[in-house]
């Protein structure tokens, strides 16, 4: 049988009439009504339980102890009505058996507190201090109402006996409803089961006033005891939980009437009792009872409230530097995130321009990483990253800060302006010298780089890896046209002096009792190197993962502050971006420091000049072509040159072919570059031919995105066509910066530039992304071999072998070979002994004007040409 609200309003008024029939027809209500009460306590208990089988959790307790304290409730009534059967007075109600009637208090108590677990709170205060708060102000609400009523209202007895605890809990548990319902403010459906309880508290607190009183309507003490079991089942049918919990704790309204209402009755209540004694009335006991149980509990909630504030001031900080700590470091890695760097970096910025304190920025970049992604996937890429993290962490000062600005790229701030001003010391007793010591004394050492020039080391410098290394760096970076110390020598002394004072360098001067000598941008620079080639070092070591060994390369560009310098935050990051993907374009897994332009003010952006530049006329805008020339090594004879463009920017000075080229393929500017190359090495093919006598080869540069569209097609035939220019007499050659976007689609269009007779090399074979898959799939003409593969002279066994296999595939295929990066006599007789035919470099001539172009080698060049022969492909580059 289903139990509905319908069939249980039915029962209830059936028994209100045979309670209506008992008062007035036979006369004897007593026992109708207490058998009325019986049957719906008795009925109410099974609906409770029969409820709480299909909830769970809170709902189906409350049930639970509703259903067990009607139960006894109902128990207690058939005990009456046996008494009224055999005809025993019971008044007063004193028994123990009328004792048993508090069970039904007490367990809606419980089933009130439990609720208190779903109530939202506005901090993640304790449950269990929450149900005592609630008590407690109902307790003193309750308590201020009764010593207001027994003050104001004349007559009223005091209260004693169980009669008066029945009346009691009713009103402290119809307090706890009531509060519930104040501080819960919720939709019609969730307030219903509150509601409805409160509802039944009520009824019973109205009979149980009536019982106290002794002077009421028998039949409202009857009706009052019916009603409270009925709207506790009605409770229990109710479909909402007691308290449902809000999705958003955030839309709790807080007002002043919520917070004042436990102490409002307890104020009143206080003012009256002390007019009373002031204007000479006297307190009864039981007043003078509840005064004092007021205090107690007053003081009592405040220390409730006192603990749960502290709790919550606690929990406040620690969410706060929580907060703090996610909103300026990354999750991953633990670094500093984007805005941090940002915030570190600008006051830096300002120390600099103040004070004059030096600050640098090392931009790194890993290389290949999504392949590490690919083979490992990102659970192992992730632990690399972190890993990753804690070396640069290592590898650099206390002061300096490092950060995960996103993805694979890392940013670090090297910064002086937060150690503390160096104190006064006295001069060394080396006749000339001057000791140094960190200023933060620490231990770690410290590297300067000094001049050479007139400096004696009057101690062991450094470590001979950091001194190589610096050497090996400054070498490759002049050969880029890249300064690595930007007019430091490069004979100069990597000087370490511990924190003792120990290390010294004669010949630096210094006042009696002055102060630790102030780095010039010179030293800065190269303290600042150092640190990029350590963490740089550290970086290229093996991770060790799971028993698998994952190296990792890195690109890292420097930038520093130079005196007189206009900066922001965003210029300087953006320089040491493009000193990196110089990097990347040179070959990845190095350290460039930027030495573009410095003088174009705060508001200097490369992007936004080279975009300016490109918008009207390059050659207006400061670009132009150098010309190189590429010889053929049995006799020196140019067989061909490459165009290569150069920009000089009017404002901002020479810029690197390096940064602008980079920059202009990562802003999609490269086409204009592309374009403004080969309309002028086509318009001076004709110069170039009357220069050296005969119609030579002209190379030209394209990235290697353009072959994904018919951009580059449609321009060289418009430059062909607008200049005169037999097909013959060009050169593609498609650099190894960019990967090919469509293989098929670019192998496709290097056969239509073939079938109109411009030829297609491949620049930097060896490097970059031009490797064994793209000879495979392009159909090209010549080869380009980068200076990584030609350099013999460092490992002439291996990178003989790696040549030597290049020459003999590149035969079988019939494609020319061109050897890059020839500057010494020695490497060049190297190549034309593995049997190269052709070579390209600064000991050849220098990218030049076609106004300064030279057309002879010069005799110390020439190599012996035993071993070349008659080479098939020599005279490949040279049109017929």
């Amino acid at each position: 049988m289903v139990i509905t609200t319908a069939r249980l309003i039915g029962t209830l008024a059936l028994t209100l009439g045979v309670v209506a029939f008992g008062e007035l027809a036979l006369g004897t209500p007593r026992l109708y009504t207490d058998t009325a009460q019986f049957i719906a306590g008795l009925l109410a208990a099974v609906v409770c339980l029969r409820a709480g089988h299909s909830r769970t959790g809170i709902p189906r307790s409350w049930r639970r102890l509703a259903a067990t304290g009607l139960f006894v409730w109902s128990l207690n009534r058939l005990w009456w009505i046996a008494q009224d059967l055999i005809g025993v007075d019971r008044d007063p109600p004193q028994r123990l058996t009328d004792v048993g009637l508090f069970v039904l208090p007490v367990c809606m108590l419980l089933g009130l507190l439990g609720a208190v677990h779903t109530r939202p709170r506005p901090a993640p205060t304790s449950p269990v201090r929450d149900q005592i708060a609630l008590l407690l102000d109902s307790v003193l609400i309750t308590g201020s109402v009764l010593a207001l009523a027994w003050s104001v209202l004349p007559g009223v007895p005091a209260p004693n006996g169980l009669a008066a605890g029945y009346l009691i809990t009713d009103l402290i548990l119809f307090t706890m409803v009531v509060l519930l319902l104040t501080t819960r403010p919720d939709s019609p459906a969730g307030r219903r089961p509150l509601r409805l309880v409160g509802s039944a508290l009520l009824a019973f607190g109205v009979a149980d006033t009536v019982r106290l009183l002794g002077d009421g309507p028998g039949w409202l003490e009857g009706l009052g005891h019916l009603l409270g079991p009925a709207f506790i089942a009605m409770a229990a049918l109710s479909p909402s939980r007691l308290v449902p919990p809000l999705a958003d704790p955030d839309r709790i309204e807080r007002d002043w009437f919520r917070l004042l209402l436990p102490y409002g009755p307890v104020v009143v209540a206080g003012v009256v009792l002390v007019v009373r004694t002031v204007t000479g009335g006297l307190l009864t006991p039981f007043e003078a009872y509840l005064g004092w149980l007021g205090l107690a509990l007053v003081i009592t909630r405040q220390m409730i409230t006192i603990v749960d504030n502290t709790v919550l001031f606690d929990r406040v900080a620690v969410t706060q530097r929580r907060l703090h700590h996610q909103a300026y470091h990354d999750p991953l890695t633990g670094l500093a995130n984007r805005a941090l760097f940002r915030e570190r970096l600008v006051h830096a910025i300002d120390a600099h321009q103040e004070r004059g304190t030096p600050v640098a920025v090392l931009f790194a970049d890993l290389d290949d990483f999504k392949l590490i992604n690919d083979t490992f996937g990102h659970a192992v890429g992730d632990r690399v990253l972190q890993a990753i993290g804690e070396r640069m962490r290592a590898g650099v000062r206390s002061q300096d800060l490092v950060a995960r600005l996103g993805g694979d790229e890392f940013a670090i701030v090297l910064d002086q302006s937060g150690l503390p001003v160096p104190e006064p010391r006295r001069r060394s007793s080396w006749r000339g010298g001057s000791s140094w010591r960190r200023a933060d004394g620490g231990s770690r050492q410290r590297r300067y780089v000094l001049s050479a020039a007139g400096v004696r080391v009057s101690e062991a410098a450094s470590s001979a890896a950091t001194s190589s290394a610096a050497t090996s760096f400054a070498a490759a970076s002049s050969s880029a046209g890249v300064s690595p110390s930007a007019g430091v020598s490069a004979a100069s002394a990597v000087v370490s002096a511990s924190a003792s004072g120990a290390g010294s360098v004669d010949g630096l001067g210094g006042a009696e009792g002055g102060v630790e000598p102030v780095m010039n941008p010179e030293e800065w620079a190269a303290e600042a190197e150092a640190i990029g080639q350590r963490v740089l070092t550290t970086l290229r070591e093996p991770y060790v993962l799971d028993g698998r060994s994952i190296t990792v390369g890195v690109s890292i560009g420097l930038v520093t502050a130079e005196p007189g310098d206009r900066l922001s935050a965003d210029l300087l990051l953006r320089r040491a971006d493009a000193a990196m993907y110089a990097v990347k374009r040179r070959g990845k897994g190095a350290l460039i420091r930027y030495t573009g332009p410095r003088d174009a003010g705060p508001n200097a952006d490369l992007p936004q000049l080279l975009a300016g530049a490109l918008a009207g006329s390059p050659a207006a805008a400061g670009f132009d072509v150098h010309y190189q020339p590429i010889v053929r090594l049995s006799d020196g004879a140019t067989v061909a040159v490459e165009a290569l463009a150069r920009w000089t920017d009017p404002v901002a000075g020479p810029v690197h072919p390096d940064v602008f080229v980079t920059m202009a393929e990562r802003t999609g500017l490269v086409s204009a570059i592309d374009d403004f190359v080969l309309d002028r090495a086509c318009a001076d093919a004709a110069n170039l031919a009357e220069l050296h006598g005969r119609p030579i080869g002209v190379h030209v540069n394209v990235s290697a995105g353009r072959l994904a569209g018919q951009g580059l097609e449609e321009a060289v035939r418009a430059a062909l066509t607008r200049h005169d220019l037999a097909p013959e007499h060009l050169i593609i050659e498609i650099t190894e910066t960019l990967r090919i976007p469509d293989l098929p689609y670019a192998a496709a269009l290097v056969e239509r530039l073939r079938s109109i007779g411009v030829r297609v090399a491949l620049d930097d074979f060896g490097s970059g992304y031009n490797a064994l898959a793209q000879l495979h799939a392009m159909p090209v003409d010549i080869v380009k071999l980068d200076s990584t593969l030609t350099d013999v002279d460092a490992s002439p066994d291996r990178a003989g072998a790696l040549c030597r296999s290049v020459l003999a595939i590149c035969a079988e295929l019939g494609i020319t070979v061109v050897a890059e990066g020839l500057e010494t006599k020695e490497r060049a007789q190297a190549l034309a002994d593995l049997g190269c035919p052709l070579g390209q470099g600064y000991l050849y001539g220098a990218p030049a004007p076609l106004n300064r172009l030279g057309n002879t080698t010069t005799p110390e060049a020439l190599v012996s040409t035993e071993s070349l022969g008659n080479t098939p492909t020599s005279e490949s580059l040279t049109p017929e």
